[in-house]
């Protein structure tokens, strides 16, 4: 039991992982200041953020 248990928590944190990413790849689709009238951010977060979450 003990064993399924961590591959539960090891499966919830690739799951995590996979979201951030793919929302991250998302956002480099959209032109750059799609949501931002600086032009920098997207969703509040700069460029240089979503680029480390990506990687």
């Amino acid at each position: 039991m003990k064993r399924a248990k961590l591959n539960y928590w090891i499966d919830v944190l690739m799951g995590v992982a996979f979201v951030i990413s793919a929302v991250s790849g998302l956002v480099f689709l959209l032109p750059l200041g799609f949501l931002s009238s600086e032009g920098t951010e997207m969703l509040g977060l700069s460029y240089r953020l979503w680029d480390q979450l990506h990687i």
